[in-house]
C-alpha cells in the first residue's frame, strides 16, 4: 500500500508539507468483476497531469489479479492498467500520480474497491418433456448472481434435440441430455424427453355408403394433424362375411348386409373413424355386343350366391337361345338364366333372333376363365389387370392378367378389369 505521511498541526509545517508531497486521496468507486474477467482503468488521462513525474498502482492482494499496463506514446504517464481477476474476494486498488502544479509537486491518489465473484452453481429444470417440433427456452439461474459469464449449451444427441443457445428444439422421438456450462466449468444438466405428435382426428371420404355386391369402394383417410409423427392407419371390417377391406382402403362387398369399416391410428392416441357400408344386390352392365350391322344387345350380370345372366336385346330382336358347354343354363320366372359351375369357368353362347326377318344370328361365345388345381387360367384374351385378395382383404396378387396359382384353398375375391368374382377353392 502507499505510505501515508502524518499531518502535523502547525500552520507553517502544514503548508510546507502540502507544498512538498502530502498525498491527496480522492474518493473511489466500487466495481464488480467475475473471475477471468478483465477490466481496464485509465486514471491519469486528464491534461491536469501533463507535468506528471510519477504514476503507479498498488493492490491489497497482488495474487488476486493479473496485471498489465500500457502508456501513451506522447505522455508516458497517461497509463492504462488492465486487471484480470483471478480469485473471488474484496480488494482495494490504489492509483497514484505525482505531478507539478505551479512550483509544487502534488500527489493524487484514487482508491477503488473491487468485488470479485464467480459462478458457483447453475439451476435449470432437471427434466423437460416436449413433443416433436416443439421449442423450449431455458432461463438459467446463476449463482453467485453478480457474476457475469457466457453459458455454453450442448446436446448429446442433436438428432433428437438441437440447441441454439438456451433454446432447444425437439427433432425426433427419444431423449437427450442438455448441458449448460459456465466459463469456470460449473455445469447443469437437463434430460429432455421427446414424445410423438399424436393423431387427434381421422376424416374419411365417406361416412356411409351403399356398395353393390362384389363392387369396390375406395375409402381415403385424412390423418390430422398433418405433422402427426405416425400417419399410418389400420383398416378393419366388423363383418368380413359382408365386406372386406384391403390395406389400401379398398372395400369389396362379398355378401348383402352391413359392415362397419374402420380406420384406426396405430399410435397410442386410440383415434379412429368409421364408414357404415351396406352391401346391396345390383345388376351391372358389363359388355355391349354388335349384331352384324343392324342391331345390338347387352348382358346384365346378377351377383348372388350363384351366378346369373340376363341377355336384353335391343328393339327388333329377341332371345333365340342360350346354351352353355355343360348344359346347365336354367331360366327362371324373372328372366334370369342361372349358370352353374361358372366359378370354375363356363363357356356360354347367346343367340338373338331378328324379329323382322326371323334370321338367327350367333352373337357371342364368351369365355371367362377356369381354375384347375388352384391355378387360374385365362380362356379369353383382352383383359389387362388382375387382382386377387383373400376374404380378409390381404392382397395376394396385383398385376397383368396371367395364369397364376393360388397359395391355398379358401375363399378369394378375383377382380379382372371391372369384373369381380368370388370363388371358393376346396
Amino acid at each position: 500500500m502507499l505510505r501515508r505521511i502524518p499531518l502535523i498541526f502547525h500552520s507553517n509545517i502544514i503548508l510546507t508539507l502540502i507544498s512538498v508531497a502530502i498525498p491527496f486521496f480522492c474518493s473511489g468507486a466500487t466495481y464488480d468483476m467475475t473471475v477471468e474477467e478483465s477490466r481496464s482503468f485509465t486514471p491519469f488521462n486528464s491534461t491536469k497531469y501533463r507535468n506528471a513525474v510519477y504514476a503507479g498502482m498498488s493492490l491489497s492482494d497482488d495474487s488476486a489479479f493479473e496485471i498489465s499496463s500500457s502508456s501513451s506514446s506522447t505522455n508516458p504517464y497517461n497509463v492504462t492498467y488492465k486487471l484480470k481477476a483471478l480469485k473471488t474476494g474484496t480488494y482495494k486498488v490504489t492509483f497514484s500520480i505525482q505531478y507539478k502544479n505551479s512550483n509544487n509537486y502534488v500527489w493524487d491518489n484514487f482508491t477503488h474497491t473491487i468485488n470479485v465473484y464467480d459462478v458457483t452453481s447453475i439451476n435449470i429444470p432437471s427434466s423437460v418433456s416436449l413433443i416433436v417440433g416443439e421449442k423450449y427456452t431455458f432461463s438459467p439461474i446463476v449463482e453467485d448472481n453478480k457474476a457475469t459469464t457466457t453459458l455454453k449449451w450442448n446436446s448429446d444427441n442433436t438428432a433428437i434435440v438441437s440447441t441454439d443457445g438456451p433454446t432447444i428444439t425437439a427433432k425426433s422421438i427419444g431423449s437427450a441430455i442438455i448441458t449448460c456450462e459456465a466459463h469456470n466449468g460449473v455445469k447443469a444438466v437437463s434430460r429432455v424427453s421427446v414424445s410423438p405428435v399424436l393423431v387427434n382426428s381421422i376424416c374419411l371420404n365417406f361416412q356411409d355408403y351403399n356398395l353393390p355386391l362384389f363392387a369396390k369402394l375406395q375409402l381415403k383417410a385424412e390423418v390430422l394433424p398433418s405433422n402427426a409423427s405416425n400417419q399410418h392407419i389400420q383398416w378393419s371390417s366388423s363383418n368380413n362375411d359382408v365386406a372386406i377391406v384391403r390395406e389400401d382402403g379398398i372395400v369389396i362387398g362379398v355378401k348383402c348386409g352391413y359392415s362397419l369399416i374402420s380406420a384406426k391410428a396405430i399410435d397410442s392416441s386410440g383415434v379412429s373413424a368409421s364408414c357404415l357400408v351396406k352391401v346391396v344386390e345390383e345388376s351391372h352392365d358389363v359388355k355391349f355386343f354388335s349384331i352384324s350391322d343392324s342391331g345390338c344387345g347387352k348382358i346384365e350380370i346378377k351377383y348372388d350366391d350363384g351366378y346369373s345372366i340376363r341377355p336384353i336385346p335391343f328393339e327388333g330382336w329377341q332371345i333365340y337361345s342360350i346354351t352353355t358347354e355343360d348344359g346347365t343354363a336354367l331360366p327362371n320366372d324373372e328372366g334370369w338364366i342361372n349358370i352353374s359351375n361358372l366359378e370354375r369357368g363356363s363357356n356360354y353362347t347367346i343367340i338373338w333372333e331378328n324379329i323382322s326377318t326371323s334370321a338367327s344370328t350367333q352373337l357371342i361365345n364368351s369365355k371367362i376363365f377356369c381354375i384347375t388345381n388352384r391355378t387360374i387360367r385365362f380362356i379369353e384374351e383382352g383383359f389387362n389387370r388382375l387382382e386377387i385378395c383373400d376374404i380378409q382383404g390381404r392382397v395376394i396378387y396385383q398385376g397383368p392378367c396371367q395364369n397364376i396359382s393360388l397359395p391355398s384353398s379358401g375363399n378369394f375375391i378375383i377382380s379382372i378389369d371391372n369384373k369381380i368374382f368370388k370363388i371358393s377353392i376346396p
